[in-house]
């Protein structure tokens, strides 16, 4: 990860989150846990998505040029 794309990474981290969040949530309650341990995975999920930046296609890429 590169210093200079610190905090494009992060914003994207985020939108991963917000996008997922529903989603974690709902599988967090189909699988008969906790919302809040779907909630959980959706943080963790996001952060590291902004660690692996490098495809094009991740939306951790926006505003790269």
């Amino acid at each position: 990860m590169q210093k200079q794309y610190l905090g494009a990474d992060l914003l994207g981290s985020v939108v991963v989150f917000l996008v997922a969040l529903p989603l974690c949530m709902g599988i967090a309650i189909a699988s008969g846990v906790p919302p809040a341990v779907g909630l959980v995975t959706g943080i963790i999920g996001g952060v590291v998505v902004g660690f692996f930046s490098g495809c094009p296609l991740q939306v951790s890429e926006i505003g790269r040029a």
